[in-house]
């Protein structure tokens, strides 16, 4: 008799990972570029071809001058706006849930190619929050997520927040009961929990009643980056700086727009250039 394997997927902001299961085997870390069991969140779309590279070599790619757009921190796009209006990749629009699908598809084969099985269940991470104090957003950025899951080919797909799926690991290695405060602070959000752990609760089925707070915020590495970029970067490139006679300030939005790579692309339309 086969046995069904499962995965794993943190997917990341900044890094991704991936672990493969059995039901009788303990999950193991999957090497997803050369030996590193974690890759940078990011692709890299040559001009005039078709497969993305991902990883450190789309980063190294990108860095190396080759022509071509590099996408980078991609779960920072769920449950915004860019969501549905996608981007352009070489002369034509493409929806970010391909981009993403595309992403999770690599991870899954990776795994499924150190297993040597087909791969069909899922437990994804998620944050707490993917948007500050928008309900319908938050629920609109999970639907998404399961439905990249989806395309990426699993048929079994279960989220599990990032801040439990780290306490649960913490459990293994616990000798009795106590409280854990754990804090996620990600690329592109922040998650606290405070969790009860124990030898005899890590069976139990239902663990809802143990996670006794757990909040979160959009704010994470990413936001620190745009922030240093605004204020050291794009001065030298002329933002807040005046023209023409009546000393008018340059407008600041496509400062803003570059200092986002989701957004960097919007300086190329027709309406920001005119």
């Amino acid at each position: 008799m086969t046995q069904d394997f499962f995965c794993g997927i943190d997917f990341g902001t900044s890094n991704s990972s991936i672990a493969a299961a059995s039901a009788t085997q303990k999950p193991e870390m999957i090497a997803v570029e050369d030996e590193h069991i974690t890759i940078p969140s990011a692709i890299f779309y040559e001009n005039k071809k078709t497969c993305p590279t991902f990883g450190r070599l789309a980063v190294q790619k990108y860095m190396n001058g080759e022509e071509g757009r590099l996408m980078r921190s991609l779960k920072r796009v769920l449950g915004t706006d860019l969501m549905q209006n996608g981007t352009i990749l070489n002369g034509k629009t493409v929806k970010f849930e391909n981009i993403l699908a595309q992403y999770i598809k690599f991870l899954k084969e990776k795994a499924e190619h150190a297993v040597g099985k087909k791969i069909e269940k899922v437990v994804m991470g998620r944050p707490v929050h993917f948007r500050d104090n928008d309900k319908k957003g938050d629920i609109e950025a999970e639907k998404q997520l399961k439905d990249i899951a989806a395309k990426a080919g699993f048929k079994e797909i279960y989220l599990q927040y990032e801040p439990i799926a780290a306490a649960y690991a913490h459990e293994e290695n616990i000798k009795g009961e106590k409280l854990a405060c754990v804090i996620d602070i990600g690329g592109g959000t922040s998650d606290f929990s405070i969790i009860r752990l124990g030898e005899k609760l890590k069976n139990k089925k239902n663990r809802e009643d143990d996670i006794l707070a757990d909040s979160g915020v959009r704010i994470g590495g990413n936001d620190f980056d745009k922030d240093l970029s605004i204020k050291t970067f794009m001065p030298e490139l002329g933002m807040h700086t005046t023209y023409g006679k009546k000393n008018l300030f340059v407008p600041t939005s496509q400062y803003f727009d570059m200092a986002e790579w989701s957004k960097i692309n919007m300086a190329y339309t027709y309406q920001n250039k005119k």
